[in-house]
């Protein structure tokens, strides 16, 4: 099963909006996302969007760019 979300996020950096930001990323930034996009990858779109409104509540050291992150996530759940 290919995973969608995963195609669209790298997909990203080449869009004409979406690739300024996703060239703000750094290599941990990137891993992060793609982890989290790979192990959510058979939910759907509001169980996605679900665990993705609470990727970061838990987590007391945020990465710099965690707005950027979750953005991205966001518009790889889109149809």
């Amino acid at each position: 099963m290919t995973n969608k979300r995963l195609i669209k996020f790298e997909n990203l950096k080449d869009d004409p909006w979406f690739k300024r930001i996703y060239s703000r990323l750094s290599k941990p930034d990137l891993e992060l996302a793609r982890g989290f996009l790979a192990k959510h990858a058979t939910l759907s779109s509001d169980e996605f969007e679900f665990k993705l409104n609470r990727l970061f509540l838990d987590i007391e050291a945020k990465p710099k760019r965690w707005l950027e992150i979750t953005e991205l996530l966001m518009i790889s759940n889109g149809e």
